[in-house]
């Protein structure tokens, strides 16, 4: 047989749920702890010269600026067939050459080259962008990533090239677009 006591509220003070876990020295070297890494960011905002209220708007407006970033690179995502559906290969889009060279067969039609001028700081940023951009092995990406500057895809339209461009920069490379006809 039950009985029908009145449920207990499950949220528990921050304080209680401590004095449980870690025991009363335990909590109190965790609060000691928290204050300690507040007071650290304190310290920080106030080398930057900053209030508390203009470091709060800067954290605010670098997360909005790093979300328009990750939508720029959803749209862009959107422009190149082969990664809005895994089974197309980006052999199998018309006018699409991966790492072309001079004396690859159609080198001379028209398109744009995107080419990875160099790989930033990190270079392993990079070589998964290549990667998923050209779906080549991580050895040759990494390759292609050392090897930089080189032309890395070869696209028939800008707006693929465009899309392409910004994925690659979002990883931190530098990259540029060049019409191989001029």
């Amino acid at each position: 047989m039950t009985r029908d006591r009145p449920r207990r509220n499950t949220l528990r003070p921050i304080n209680d749920v401590h004095r449980r876990t870690l025991g009363r020295r335990g909590a109190g070297f965790y609060l000691l702890g928290v204050c300690f890494i507040a007071l650290l960011y304190l310290l920080r905002i106030r080398r930057r010269g900053q209030t508390i209220a203009e470091a709060m708007a800067a954290s605010r407006a670098e997360r909005r600026h790093l979300a328009e970033v990750r939508t720029g690179a959803r749209r862009a995502a959107t422009e190149l067939p082969w990664l809005r559906d895994r089974r197309l290969s980006p052999d199998m889009v018309p006018g699409v050459l991966i790492a072309p060279a001079p004396d690859v067969p159609g080198y001379h039609l028209t398109g744009f080259n995107v080419v990875l001028d160099s790989a930033g700081g990190q270079q392993l940023f990079a070589a998964r962008q290549v990667m998923r951009l050209t779906r080549v092995s991580p050895r040759d990406a990494r390759d292609l990533v050392e090897g930089a500057p080189v032309a890395v895809l070869r696209v028939p339209d800008l707006a693929m090239a465009e899309a392409a461009k910004v994925i690659l920069e979002l990883s931190g490379a530098t990259v540029s677009i060049t019409d191989p006809s001029s």
